[in-house]
């Protein structure tokens, strides 16, 4: 498998699951707008939940899976002259 393909599905993945993060981010903005918002329904506990949600999606499955899967696997072959990964 070429490194440069397992970078692309490590963007591509970052993506979608960047896509639910900011599905939760744009629910927190409705309920901080609108508190009491028909999405927590006045559960305080829902909503620090989605908070907690949204930071763990963001961090471990968006910012690290982009800085250690794409760009590594992207960029540290060529600069360390390889033409393949060992994998």
């Amino acid at each position: 498998i070429n490194h440069k393909r397992i970078a692309i599905n490590y963007l591509y993945f970052s993506m979608v699951t960047g896509l639910s993060g900011a599905a939760l981010a744009t629910m927190i903005r409705m309920e901080l707008a609108h508190p009491g918002s028909p999405f927590f329904k006045g559960d305080s506990l829902r909503y620090l939940q989605v908070i907690t949600a949204h930071g763990l999606i963001m961090v471990f499955f968006v910012v690290v899976p982009i800085l250690f899967g794409g760009f590594a696997n992207f960029l540290i072959p060529y600069h360390v002259g390889s033409k393949d990964v060992a994998y």
